[in-house]
């Protein structure tokens, strides 16, 4: 959604199954969709498909997403659609795609940078947390305090480049950029900037090394609001998931075999694709940390576990999970149907 496309002439309301059928042949192509996923539904299933305790997936690149392993029971009937007969009588989880980019409005503090974002974004208010965490903003955010501190604080000795007036201009891969530079006076970085924005005069090393916290200081922000985020959804799964018997059993019938784990291990895995979380340099370290100290004060503050216990929640890579997350879509699809 936060992506900017505008495909609804003729889309909205169609089946998009039937309506990538008759694309495909219009060019000669025989071609069967058997399952549909989103990217965060797609991620979960892909790591799933290794690692048995993957429950949730996240997307952050120039969005953010997360997906989640959630009991049937606790969704209203009428989110399912039309379903063969008996499907409730043997399904007891579904992965819910939770459009985690909606939430975070008048919760998650705010400064003047995120407002003026918001109140000159086409959207104002529509994905409050995507606004403050993901690709498509980061380096706006930081634009805007570039543009706050040469007015008042004589940055750039005063002179903004012209290119970086405009909005959106300052790319979120500069940001990593500037913030990944370990040279001692940033001539790395401090070179990339001159050739993405024109400059009367160079910017000088204080002037690299107040961009450099900045850069920091936006980043540090996204990871801990994310992780804020993650835990709130680990604690709804896990409020859900309580209460389930404390026994792990192995349910079947002719038409599937169910697995319930045991409540009490509360460990999961999430996996993640997206160009921040991937490559943003120290993003995912910084973000798992900020979530071992959630998940271990959670835990110590229930009892649940001593709080130097190991982690409750990994951050794994899911490398092209998109595709790989749609080919066992489809092949679950093909099982149920032969089935």
């Amino acid at each position: 959604m936060g992506k900017g496309f505008l495909c609804s002439n003729g889309t909205l309301g169609q089946e998009l199954g039937d309506l990538i059928v008759q694309s495909c042949r219009k060019r000669s192509l025989n071609v069967r969709v058997d399952a549909i996923v989103n990217d965060s539904s797609a991620t979960l299933l892909s790591h799933a498909y290794i690692d048995p305790k993957t429950r949730m997936s996240l997307i952050l690149g120039t969005g953010t997403n997360v997906a989640i392993h959630f009991p049937v029971h606790e969704i209203g009937l009428t989110k399912f659609g039309t379903r063969p007969p008996g499907w409730f009588d043997y399904a007891k989880h579904v992965i819910v795609n939770s459009e985690m980019s909606m939430f975070g409005g008048g919760v998650l503090p705010m400064t003047r940078w995120d407002e003026v974002l918001n109140s000159t974004h086409l959207r104002p208010n529509y994905q409050p947390l995507e606004y403050m965490i993901t690709g498509r903003y980061l380096g706006e955010i930081v634009r805007l305090i570039i543009v706050e501190a040469v007015e008042t604080a004589q940055l750039f000795g005063g002179d903004l480049p012209h290119s970086m007036r405009d909005a959106y201009s300052f790319d979120t891969s500069l940001v990593a950029a500037i913030e990944g530079d370990a040279s001692p006076s940033l001539t790395s970085s401090a070179a990339l900037l001159q050739k993405e924005h024109t400059f009367a005069t160079g910017p000088s090393a204080e002037d690299m090394r107040f961009l450099r916290r900045v850069c920091e200081t936006v980043s540090k922000r996204s990871a801990g609001y994310l992780a804020t985020a993650i835990h709130s959804m680990w604690c709804l799964r896990n409020e859900v998931e309580a209460p389930r018997t404390a026994a792990a059993s192995i349910k079947e019938d002719q038409n599937v075999t169910v697995v319930e784990s045991e409540p009490q291990d509360q460990s999961l895995s999430i996996a993640c694709d997206g160009s921040v979380i991937n490559k943003y340099p120290g993003f995912r370290d910084r973000c798992q940390r900020y979530l071992n100290t959630l998940t271990q004060d959670t835990n110590a503050s229930k009892n649940l576990l001593d709080a130097s216990a190991s982690p409750s929640i990994r951050l794994e890579l899911a490398p092209e999970s998109a595709i790989l997350g749609a080919a066992v879509a489809v092949a679950v699809a093909v099982a149920e149907r032969t089935r």
